[in-house]
């Protein structure tokens, strides 16, 4: 079985999908009621940053059984109040905060609350989008302040994770995943900008996320890992 939070963006509804055509059961949390889902199952969370919420879902989920894998594809680039900064001139302090909080800071309580529900035994891959522009040595460019750190901090954060799950968790492994260029409203507004053939499909990068998360992790946990399987320097 795998959990898919942020089901409802491009990447998780892909995810889903191939879940449902490899016939694995999968369960998808989402922020609102759906109409069409290819999730087995759906838990409606509303406002993921609320740990009691967040908890109470997980135990949902938990009635329908344990995730081998667990794909967390939330993120957040822009919105309508902001695009990514182009330099340190435009940046405030609600965007940082907006960044780190969906960026860093949701993802990081998703994974407390599902290892805290799971046997400490259990066999579990996790995977969570971030990016390789959150990877400090391979800043080339800079800008996009906002959605850097947060993303570098992720990465940091994942490290930490595997770390620990070394002796409290050996049969848990987490890694940080960097999707690819995908066809999503989160890329929408830059892929003009883009050489021809560098934007993936959403199922193109579910095949890619799916077999990296059925494969084995134990040597690669605590890595960014790109969806070709290569391992980002941090």
């Amino acid at each position: 079985m795998i959990w898919v939070f942020g089901a409802s963006g491009a990447i998780g509804q892909a995810m889903l999908a191939k879940a449902d055509a490899e016939g694995v059961e999968s369960v998808g949390f989402f922020r609102k009621s759906v109409q069409e889902s290819s999730a087995t199952y759906t838990i409606v969370v509303g406002d993921l940053l609320d740990e009691s919420k967040l908890s109470s879902a997980i135990e949902q989920a938990l009635d329908h059984g344990l995730p081998d894998q667990i794909l967390i594809a939330t993120g957040l680039l822009h919105n309508d109040e902001f695009q990514p900064e182009k330099t340190f001139k435009t940046m405030t302090e609600a965007q940082l905060l907006a960044s780190f909080r969906v960026n860093t800071v949701l993802p990081g309580l998703i994974v407390k609350h599902c290892i805290a529900s799971l046997p400490k035994r259990h066999a579990l891959n996790i995977g969570i989008l971030s990016a390789r522009i959150g990877s400090i040595s391979d800043n080339r460019m800079g800008g996009w302040h906002s959605y850097r750190a947060s993303k570098a901090a992720l990465n940091m954060l994942v490290k930490n994770y595997a770390l620990e799950f070394t002796n409290k968790y050996p049969n848990t492994h987490i890694i940080a995943l960097q999707p690819g260029t995908t066809d999503s409203a989160l890329s929408k507004p830059f892929q003009s900008l883009l050489p021809d053939g560098q934007l993936q499909t959403p199922q193109e990068t579910a095949e890619y996320l799916w077999k990296l998360l059925a494969s084995d992790l134990k040597d690669v946990s605590g890595e960014l890992i790109d969806f070709q399987g290569q391992i980002i320097a941090p």
